[in-house]
């Protein structure tokens, strides 16, 4: 098929595959881009969370120490369930 196209468009068979590879390349380029900006999305929602958790033992720690036990209970047992909730469900795939 390539030959046909050079024999109408002499260097169209060469300029048709550094087409094909510069759109490659395009992709595969983009494609490690996505792959790069997910994975710092990951660590710094892995970052939030865990600052997150401390913050949440803080204050449950805070309110037992000023006698809300009721505050305390709600406030990590929200908490917990919240964190449970995301280890069974995962994330998507």
């Amino acid at each position: 098929m390539f030959s046909l196209y050079e024999e109408t468009l002499p260097g169209a068979a060469e300029r048709i595959m550094k087409l094909t590879e510069n759109e490659q390349a395009h992709r595969h380029g983009g494609d490690n881009q996505n792959v790069k900006y997910k994975r710092a999305a990951h660590f710094i929602g892995q970052g939030l969370g865990f600052a997150l958790g401390i913050v949440i033992i803080i204050a449950v720690g805070f309110c037992a120490y000023i006698d809300q036990p009721w505050v305390a209970s709600v406030l990590g047992g929200v908490a917990t369930a919240g964190i449970v909730t995301a280890f069974v469900k995962g994330r998507p795939r």
